[in-house]
């Protein structure tokens, strides 16, 4: 819904939200809103730390790097070999792309957790400096502007975070059924049974 509204939001040049009916509903919902939200990164971000500790998502901060060179070398180690596109049929060909495009799976102190220590990060300064916006603008303050410059600056990282994080997870669901679809496909070109088929018998 922030992303939505964001584009639309409108403030006169006496500081005032626009009157216009779209440029007034899309600014009123998109500060009202990232009270909200500034809620529930806070709740949010206490519960995974709590529950996992900062160790698992910054494990940089407390110079431990090996869990992040190895998920490092999963990714530069990911090749596409054409020879394998060659010996299936077209329609099997994305399977064998989504299943060789395996990501680092999630662990503590790896390149995921990283990622997801870094996405609250970004997520907590996003809504916090959207907050002290908020308050300011209230009081009619000059410095208003210029953090809520700031929070344009850090919605960029943010809205990359938001779709990179999204395509990331998606393309994990299509690895791992591109795997079991695979699995299937190597099965039965070399004829594994399930111990389930019938088989004729000769009759006596």
């Amino acid at each position: 819904m922030q992303l939505i509204a964001a584009p639309f939001i409108a403030f006169l040049p006496d500081g005032n939200v626009s009157h216009i009916g779209y440029h007034f509903v899309a600014t009123w919902l998109h500060m009202l809103n990232g009270l909200v939200l500034l809620g529930v990164t806070i709740f949010f971000s206490y519960d995974v730390i709590k529950r996992k500790g900062l160790e698992w998502l910054y494990p940089y901060a407390f110079g431990k790097f090996v869990e992040i060179k190895d998920d490092f070398k999963t990714l530069i180690q990911i090749r596409l070999k054409v020879s394998d596109l060659k010996k299936v049929d077209k329609e099997t060909r994305p399977f064998i792309i989504l299943e060789q495009m395996q990501l680092p799976r999630l662990r503590p102190r790896g390149l995921g957790a990283v990622v997801q220590g870094l996405g609250l990060i970004i997520q907590l300064l996003l809504t916090t400096l959207g907050f002290f916006f908020f308050v300011c603008w209230l009081q009619n303050l000059d410095i208003s502007w210029d953090i809520l410059a700031a929070h344009r600056i850090v919605a960029i990282p943010f809205v990359l975070f938001y779709f990179g994080h999204g395509g990331m997870g998606i393309l994990h669901i299509f690895n791992q059924h591109a795997q079991q679809r695979m699995k299937k496909v190597r099965e039965d070109a070399t004829g594994e049974t399930t111990g389930t088929e019938s088989c004729d018998l000769p009759n006596e």
